[in-house]
């Protein structure tokens, strides 16, 4: 065996220096660079019943001064992704809400503003924290729709195959990303594991492939990687999309997208509600619309999730403005919302259960009115 030249040595000691400053940069997983409150105001045991909402932080004030808003943000507060105050006044409102999880929605690595706006959320909460208020956990909402992003950035790799071990890596990167950026206090935990949500199976721009195993990797890799198994939620159409042959798909949880419009939805341990939708100022958009009915329709669905029995209620959503299904405080509303969420969500959590209601109709493709 030939031995190797003092150029290639030192080259391999370079290479392993690089690697080594690399790995001290980025922080660790499971320590968290934060910490203040108990460690009980992260973790919930897994038979107690949640409310949990989808929480948008792409906003810059620019965005939102391009207009399109179906909702607007009450007067002195603009929504930014980079500014802590913002993060931590609607922290403190979920909490008012009775919210007791926030899902931020999250874009991956194909969107810098995904993880930068975490920085600030981070140390908002940390804040809210060490004042000593109690305000939710960040559990993971990763909204498939980067995958778009994602194939038209490898092409030729089958990212869009979540068989494949291409496909498989990149959903697995862009979970690892989330807990990586978030310190392990503030992760929401289920029975000590970190809640990961999935939204749909088929993302806009992309068609995904996979088996019944498409989550058996995403578990054994982030259990290497923190020590730890995930409490995985995924979306129903992870069900029936994607295969020749429906099979179930094996996770912790399931719930069910698009109760903002149709709902409200039950499936498995999870009931879905939303106060309604509104797409008709977004172009190339179906123009789909349900109507509040000055939160009549809200208070309806909220009263049948109670009725429903199941123990996770998921609202839809807390702050999509361009949609119009917000349930934050709006210039439209005021806290309206906030103040109908805090209501339900007590008499959801203390089984209060109300006389038993019809579940609104849901809505058709071409509704157009109130429904």
């Amino acid at each position: 065996m030939r031995e190797p030249s003092p150029a290639a040595v030192f080259a391999a000691l370079v290479a392993t220096a690089v690697l080594a400053t690399l790995q001290l940069l980025v922080p660790s997983p499971v320590q968290a660079r934060w910490c203040s409150g108990p460690a009980s105001w992260s973790s919930f045991s897994p038979d107690q019943r949640l409310v949990l909402t989808y929480y948008y932080y792409w906003y810059t004030p620019g965005l939102v001064d391009r207009g399109g808003l179906v909702l607007n943000p009450p007067d002195g507060v603009l929504p930014d992704r980079r500014s802590m105050d913002w993060h931590a006044r609607q922290l403190a409102d979920m909490a008012e809400a009775g919210v007791d999880v926030a899902l931020p929605v999250y874009w991956g690595t194909v969107y810098p503003w995904s993880s930068k706006g975490l920085d600030a959320l981070v140390n908002a909460r940390e804040a809210r924290l060490a004042a000593g208020q109690r305000v939710p956990p960040l559990g993971l909402f990763l909204d498939t729709n980067n995958f778009g992003r994602l194939v038209a950035q490898r092409p030729g790799q089958s990212v869009a195959d979540l068989g494949s071990p291409a496909g498989k890596a990149a959903l697995y990167d862009q979970v690892r990303r989330f807990f990586r950026e978030v310190p392990a206090c503030h992760w929401a935990k289920i029975g000590g594991r970190p809640l990961v949500v999935v939204w749909q199976a088929q993302p806009d721009g992309v068609s995904l492939t996979y088996d019944e195993t498409v989550f058996a990797a995403l578990y054994d890799w982030f259990e290497q990687d923190f020590g730890v198994r995930p409490f995985i939620v995924r979306e129903a159409s992870w069900d029936v999309v994607g295969f020749e042959t429906p099979r179930p798909v094996q996770t912790d949880e399931v719930y069910m997208w698009g109760a903002a419009l149709g709902g409200p939805f039950a499936i498995g341990g999870t009931v879905s509600v939303g106060p309604g939708y509104d797409d008709r100022l977004l172009p190339d958009r179906e123009g789909l619309f349900r109507d509040r009915q000055g939160g009549a329709n809200y208070a309806r669905g909220l009263q049948w999730a109670i009725q429903s029995g199941k123990r996770w209620l998921f609202l839809e959503t807390w702050n999509e403005l361009f949609e119009g299904t917000a349930i934050a405080e709006t210039a439209e509303y005021g806290r309206l919302y906030i103040e109908l969420t805090r209501t339900y969500a007590d008499r959801f959590k203390a089984l209060d259960v109300p006389p038993p209601a019809k579940a609104p109709a849901p809505c058709s493709k071409k509704v157009r009115v109130s429904c």
